[in-house]
């Protein structure tokens, strides 16, 4: 049982994913997956992939065309089969698993390595496929301006859970962090 809403949580987790950090997904991305970013913010993950991402939902709607909607508690939008996102790092579990296990689909999340680590998170940990470690720490901007590097000091990686394979190894790969594009 959660302690708070997404609500509660994402006022004081919200970091806009810069762009660089967004187009490092890229290559983990099905083609031919409508996916959904669950966790909007200001955009930046659905701005980097307007062909791609085809709904975008936040808690707290901060630009036109996200609707407003918790991805705990809402139902699946219609023709989605996959969640990408950069979820609050509190519930990045509970997310992942309601995306592998309630919906059976592919689910790409933004989330600091050691996040993973944990025994109680080997219900999902098992469905890790791929995991593309990024080279520095994300300079991620809250609303008032400060930098945060990698969601305070961690490490940040795109991951992909695939909700019909069990992974024995996951393919691990670094992926270079580029400068702000202009």
């Amino acid at each position: 049982m959660r302690s708070k809403t997404m609500a509660e949580k994402s006022a004081n987790e919200f970091y806009a994913t810069p762009l660089e950090a967004s187009l490092l997904a890229k290559p983990l991305m099905t083609p031919g997956i409508k996916w959904w970013e669950p966790c909007a913010g200001d955009g930046g993950i659905s701005q980097a992939f307007p062909n791609e991402i085809v709904y975008q939902s936040d808690v707290n709607v901060m630009m036109p065309g996200v609707h407003q909607a918790d991805v705990l508690t809402c139902d699946k939008p219609e023709g989605i089969t996959g969640l990408i996102t950069n979820p609050p790092f509190t519930l990045g579990h509970e997310i992942v698993s309601r995306g592998l296990f309630e919906w059976k689909i592919p689910v790409l999340v933004l989330m600091r390595v050691e996040y993973m680590s944990g025994k109680n998170r080997l219900d999902i940990r098992k469905h890790l496929t791929k995991m593309h470690i990024v080279s520095d720490l994300i300079k991620f901007v809250r609303d008032d301006g400060t930098h945060i590097n990698g969601n305070g000091t961690g490490r940040c990686a795109w991951m992909l859970f695939e909700p019909d394979v069990v992974a024995e190894n996951v393919e691990m790969k670094w992926v270079l962090y580029p400068e702000k594009t202009k």
